[in-house]
């Protein structure tokens, strides 16, 4: 809900808010407000599902000779 008046100052201008919105709608979403995701060189078919047993957290995808491989990217924790 936004109040009619304004009851505190506000931080930044309309016209930066504005040029501010512009930049966000340009650089991370495309049309109907869904993400663009980043194009990868390599497609990772596990991506984001895979978690170390030791540490719990999500493992890197990384191609070697050809093929996909996932490693912990904090093994020595």
């Amino acid at each position: 809900m936004v109040s009619k008046e304004i009851i505190h100052e506000p931080l930044i201008d309309d016209a930066t808010f504005e040029q501010a919105q512009a930049i966000l709608r340009r650089r991370g979403r495309g049309t109907g407000g869904q993400h663009v995701r980043q194009r990868t060189r390599n497609p990772y078919v596990f991506r984001g599902l895979i978690y170390c047993a030791a540490c719990d957290r999500r493992m890197q995808g990384q191609y070697n000779h050809g093929d996909a491989y996932y490693r912990c990217r904090f093994p020595q924790d």
